[in-house]
């Protein structure tokens, strides 16, 4: 499993502002399919960041397969997953 880290600097007016009107620091992962009405996955909120901001994870990939249709708004429940890899 490979890990990544991703540091997110800002000054320290930036970060200030920020903080005083209440926002978050969103983290987002893209998805690409040919299924029309894809979305990111809403990766991770923070309200405790700083002027500098260290993300730090591990991908753990799996596929599943499901008799679940796939439709918007829906839950799909997976049926048997497996570890895999990228390629």
């Amino acid at each position: 499993m490979a890990q990544y880290e991703l540091d997110i600097n800002m000054s320290q007016s930036t970060m200030t502002t920020l903080k005083n009107n209440g926002f978050a620091m969103y983290g987002f992962k893209a998805v690409k399919t040919p299924q029309q009405g894809g979305a990111p996955l809403v990766w991770f909120k923070a309200t405790n960041y700083l002027t500098l901001t260290r993300v730090i994870w591990q991908e753990k990939y799996q596929a599943y397969i499901s008799t679940t249709q796939i439709t918007a708004n829906a839950r799909s429940v997976a049926e048997n997953e497996i570890n895999i890899d990228l390629g």
